[in-house]
């Protein structure tokens, strides 16, 4: 982004220009890396936390397991197996946009 164009900033106006600067690149790393796995902001959030909350309770029953041998026998390995099939074996990748190539 090119900034010579913008009039001379006084000393005591410089910290507010800076300080939108970088609220705007804060708000691009809410934005980057959802819209990589093309989904919006909150879509993501739900996804991680549904798979934040199904590793707690994943964890939970393998230390249960760990001091009560006879319960939650495979609650552990079916956690990661369920987990993993929904992230990497059935993951449904939209294509995104491809750029048009300038002529």
């Amino acid at each position: 982004m090119d900034f010579s164009i913008l009039p001379q900033i006084t000393q005591s106006e410089q910290p507010v220009f800076r300080q939108s600067r970088y609220t705007f690149l804060m708000l691009r790393r809410f934005t980057d890396h959802p819209s990589s796995v093309n989904e919006t902001y909150l879509q993501h959030m739900a996804m991680a936390f549904g798979f934040g909350g199904r590793m707690v309770l994943g964890g939970l029953a393998c230390l249960v397991h760990g001091v009560l041998p006879w319960l939650c026998l495979t609650r552990g390995s079916d956690t990661v197996r369920s987990l993993n099939h929904r992230m990497v074996s059935h993951r449904v990748v939209r294509p995104t946009a491809a750029p048009v190539p300038a002529e």
